[in-house]
C-alpha cells in the first residue's frame, strides 16, 4: 500500500481545483492506497526571499509541509490556472519547500518521487498550460511526474453539489488514470 498526500494550488473556498484533488484522494482510497488531502491554506508561508530564510530560517509553515511532502509515496498536486501559468501560492510553497534549515537546496521532497499532475479550470483547455509548466518545474527537481496529467475544462459546471464529477466519464477517466499513476508510483517506490 502507497501512501499519497493530495492538494491544489489554490486555497480559495469552493475551489473546482481542491474538489479535483479530493476526488482524486478518494480515488486512491477506492483503490485500496492510503490518501491524505490538505489545503494550502493550512500553510501560510511568506513570499519566498532569499534574505528572509537568511534571517529567519524556515517557516514553521514550510517545515511541516516539507515533513507530510517527504512522508508520502506519491504527490497528487492539481493547479490552477491564472492567466495561463501556476499560481503564486503553489510555486511559494514549492520554492519554500525546496530550501533546507541551513539557507541552502534541499531537495528531498521532490527528488524521485512520483507525481500526479491535475488542473481544472473554466475554459476550454482544462488547464493544460498552467500543468505543462508544474510538469516543467517538478521534473527540473528531480520528480518523476506522470506523463499525463487530468484535465478538467469548463470546470464551473463539472460538479454535482456533492463535490464529485457531474460526468461519468470524466469520473470512469479519473479511475483510470488514477490506477496507472497507483502501478507507476508502485513501480518506482
Amino acid at each position: 500500500m502507497a501512501k499519497f498526500l493530495a492538494f491544489s494550488g489554490s486555497t480559495r473556498k469552493d475551489s473546482v481545483n481542491q474538489k479535483t484533488a479530493a476526488i482524486l484522494a478518494n480515488a486512491a482510497i477506492a483503490a485500496g492506497e492510503e490518501a491524505e488531502l490538505i489545503n494550502l491554506g493550512d500553510f501560510e508561508m511568506p513570499i519566498y526571499d532569499g534574505d528572509l530564510e537568511a534571517e529567519s530560517g524556515l517557516p514553521s509553515a514550510a517545515v511541516s509541509l516539507k515533513e507530510k511532502l517527504q512522508a508520502a509515496d506519491g504527490l497528487i498536486i492539481v493547479c490552477p490556472e491564472y492567466n495561463g501559468f501556476m499560481p503564486p501560492v503553489l510555486v511559494n510553497a514549492i520554492d519554500w519547500c525546496t530550501r533546507s534549515p541551513e539557507a541552502s537546496l534541499s531537495l528531498e521532497c521532490f527528488l524521485g518521487k512520483p507525481i500526479f499532475i491535475a488542473a481544472a479550470s473554466p475554459g476550454p483547455g482544462g488547464g493544460s498550460r498552467a500543468a505543462g509548466h508544474l510538469k516543467t518545474m517538478l521534473s527540473g527537481i528531480g520528480a518523476h511526474v506522470s506523463p499525463f496529467p487530468l484535465t478538467v475544462p469548463s470546470a464551473f459546471a463539472a460538479f454535482t453539489e456533492t463535490g464529485e464529477f457531474s460526468d461519468e466519464g470524466m469520473t470512469t477517466r479519473t479511475q483510470h488514470m488514477m490506477a496507472g499513476f497507483i502501478d507507476f508510483t508502485h513501480k518506482l517506490v
